[in-house]
This record gives structure tokens, C-alpha cells and sequence, in this order.
């Protein structure tokens, strides 16, 4: 069976298109997570999409009702010394504590964090 020559085309677009979806998905590969001990500092950075998704911050509501102002903008470019390392079902939490020693939130003195997706995110990164 012989196919006309459109479908060629067509077959030859389409290769190449997989071909270059392949070679840009192999340069950006997985981030590295960096192996973390106790009494490491790390910072952290400003989350892209506006909520943490590997640091577990205190609820709004919780805050407001201790009679604070819910800023977590004030996190962004705090160094944080790593506590503890708990090794949980298919991810590693850590739990983190300021580095100059003050609380987080008036009342918070540690955070917990997913140390894979923190990393992958972008809202943890080594000092």
C-alpha cells in the first residue's frame, strides 16, 4: 500500500516534532535535592506560584485569630537551620527552625517541610 505524499509530510513534521519535545525534556531534567544533615542552613525563596507547596506554614485564619497579620512575605530570604529528618512514606520532612533564633510567627518556633517538593519548587534552596 502505497500512502501520497501529504502523509510523508505529515510523518516527517511529526518526527521531528518528537524529537525536539524528547531532546528539551532531557536538558531539563529532575532538579537535584541536595542531601541535607541536621544544623544545615538553607534559605527561603519566594514561592512562583504564590503558595508554598513544600513548607506547611500556618493557616491564615489561625494566625488572625492569634491576633497577627498573616505576612509570609517576610520568610522570603530567611536562612532556617534543619532540626530534624524524618524519613516518612516516599518523601523526607524536615523540620526547620530561624537561624537568628527568633520565632516565625510570634508563636511558631519550627516549620515542617517536604523536602523533595520544597526543593523541586524552588522554596528551599542551600545557603
Amino acid at each position: 500500500m502505497k500512502l501520497p505524499t501529504n502523509s510523508y509530510k505529515i510523518v516527517f513534521i511529526l518526527l521531528m516534532f518528537l524529537a525536539f519535545a524528547g531532546q528539551s525534556k532531557a536538558a531539563s531534567g529532575d532538579p537535584i535535592i541536595p542531601e541535607v544533615h541536621i544544623g544545615d542552613e538553607l534559605i527561603i525563596n519566594a514561592p512562583e506560584n504564590l503558595n508554598f507547596q513544600g513548607i506547611q506554614l500556618p493557616k491564615r485564619n489561625f494566625l488572625l485569630k492569634q491576633g497577627q497579620i498573616p505576612n509570609y512575605k517576610n520568610l522570603y530570604g530567611k536562612k532556617v537551620k534543619v532540626i530534624e529528618i524524618v524519613e516518612k512514606e516516599g518523601y523526607t520532612e524536615i523540620t526547620l527552625s530561624a537561624a537568628d533564633g527568633k520565632n516565625f510567627f510570634k508563636h511558631h518556633k519550627t516549620l515542617k517541610a517536604n523536602l523533595q517538593s520544597s526543593f523541586t519548587a524552588n522554596e528551599l534552596r542551600q545557603f
